[in-house]
């Protein structure tokens, strides 16, 4: 990579975010997920990656094999390096188990809001990792097929 293709892409960087309350706030596109997303390269092929990701690698330096970048803000379209550390994913998932994480409450639930337990063969997980009640599973696709013959 060329320093003029290298300057070039933090120029186009540098025109995505503003600051707000310390963060650097990503102002470029934005994922469903709320990360930002930056074409890296023009290509072809084209090359796109999250936008804090890239801030690392333009401020800091290459993200190590195996580690992800966290927000030590908490502010998923924040892309401060400062607020960037690079770290392995078993700690990143722990990080994300904190009460600042999304996972933290639901994790803590023994029950679904239909009060079955969330344990033994009543409990299913899905890709995401996100727990599923197979009594309400069930129960659900029970009234599916029902209104689907109606």
């Amino acid at each position: 990579m060329s320093a003029i293709s290298e300057l070039t892409r933090q120029h186009r960087f540098a025109t995505k975010w503003a600051l707000t309350r310390g963060c650097w706030e990503w102002t470029g596109t934005k994922g469903a997920n709320g990360y930002g997303v930056f074409m890296w390269d023009a290509g072809p092929p084209k090359q796109t990656c999250t936008a804090h990701r890239a801030a690392y690698r333009l401020y800091t330096g290459e993200i190590p094999d195996g580690y992800e970048v966290d927000h030590l803000c908490r502010n998923r379209a924040c892309v401060n390096p400062e607020h960037l550390e690079a770290i392995p994913l078993q700690e990143n998932r722990r990080r994300r188990d904190t009460p600042s994480g999304k996972r933290h409450w639901n994790g803590k639930k023994t029950h679904c809001k239909n009060g079955h337990p969330f344990s033994g063969a009543n409990l299913s997980v899905d890709i995401n990792g996100a727990r599923i009640c197979v009594t309400c599973r069930r129960e659900y696709q029970r009234e599916y097929q029902r209104a689907r013959r109606s």
